[in-house]
């Protein structure tokens, strides 16, 4: 089942679900990828169609988001069982991947990052074969298209998944950018499946630390972000425009009574 939030469609299933469903998929094949919608992301998705259409051909959508747990029970569009987010679901995922000798590989963040972040994981997940690349460091969006000014790098990280044909790619190459180049690259990949991550290379590297349990189950790991990235401020003022939609459609929807 699906909640439409602002015609972004979320899979409202928990996280063991997920992680039931990729093992499934790996085993038939079928090649899938993951996104992870969050208000930010459904905000942009209202001035960016074809960003809307590309997190909704995704294989599934994640709610990694509190407010999105929130607008779909103001909104009465059904209520999402959980938040699932991209950071908590790759490390459950790796665990899997340890246990299930399946293949996984990093892709994105900052020069060494991601390699630094599959490190842990071999550590913290004994068995767990991966490689790892940051990739094009140079990714941009220019009225509403990718663009990639190191051509060269992104063909040699594709060129690097493809002769490792890992079963599962995880892309961080931050919001609208990861998803562009995942829809555009997926049929030539060479891969079972796909999730987007945004940070979360960088949380597991320890390049910044991420918000503590309590404070993300309350639904401020935004804040904290924001602390640790005072960059994110203009990103940020989406939070404000999507509560603005939820309150407007909520009056809307009390007016047509």
């Amino acid at each position: 089942m699906k909640v439409d939030i602002f015609g972004v469609k979320i899979d409202n299933l928990k996280e063991v679900e997920v992680v039931e469903l990729v093992g499934q998929k790996l085993v038939s094949k079928e090649k899938f990828w993951i996104a992870t919608p969050n208000p930010e992301m459904v905000v942009e998705a209202q001035k960016d169609k074809n960003f809307r259409e590309i997190l909704n051909s995704a294989n599934l959508a994640i709610p990694d988001g509190q407010g999105l747990l929130w607008a779909a029970k103001f909104l009465r569009r059904g209520e999402l069982l959980e938040r699932v987010t991209g950071t908590d679901l790759m490390a459950k995922l790796c665990e899997q991947a340890a246990k299930r000798n399946w293949k996984v590989f990093f892709l994105g963040g900052a020069v060494g990052v991601a390699i630094k972040a599959l490190d842990v994981f071999k550590k913290r997940f004994p068995g767990l074969e991966g490689q790892a690349s940051e990739g094009p460091q140079e990714l941009r969006i220019t009225n509403y298209e990718l663009r990639i000014d190191d051509p060269e790098r992104d063909k040699e990280a594709k060129e690097k998944i493809n002769q490792f044909t890992p079963d599962l790619l995880f892309v961080g190459f931050g919001m609208g950018k990861q998803e562009r180049w995942l829809k555009e690259n997926l049929n030539s990949l060479k891969i079972g499946g796909a999730l987007v991550v945004g940070g979360a290379f960088d949380f597991y590297s320890g390049k910044i630390k991420r918000a503590p349990r309590w404070f993300r189950e309350a639904g401020f790991e935004w804040l904290w972000r924001l602390a640790c990235q005072p960059w994110r401020l203009r990103r940020q003022t989406n939070l404000l425009r999507f509560i603005w939609l939820v309150m407007r459609k909520r009056l809307e929807i009390r007016n047509r009574r």
